[in-house]
């Protein structure tokens, strides 16, 4: 995923001594940047990733408990009607 990517290249970066300059892939052309900068530019592109994640999780959730709530109103329903559902 873009998350563990993001990890590997911020690991590898780290790894790199002093002030040195590192080039970013912007569009179809790479432009020479300060590490620090990347650095930063990737861990903000991880957090948001992270948050987006967490709220895809969390809207996951919601939508299977709605799930649920509606296959038990439906074999209610059904069940009325002497109709059982697996």
């Amino acid at each position: 995923t873009e998350l563990v990517d993001l990890d590997n290249i911020i690991q590898t970066l780290n790894t790199l001594e002093g002030d040195v300059e590192v080039y970013k892939m912007v569009g179809h052309i790479l432009v020479k940047k300060k590490k620090e900068e990347v650095l930063k530019e990737l861990e903000e592109r991880k957090e948001i990733l992270s948050i987006k994640r967490e709220k895809s999780r969390k809207q996951l959730e919601i939508l299977e408990k709605q799930l649920r709530e509606l296959e038990n109103k439906l074999r209610e329903m059904l069940s009325k009607y002497g109709i059982t559902v697996g």
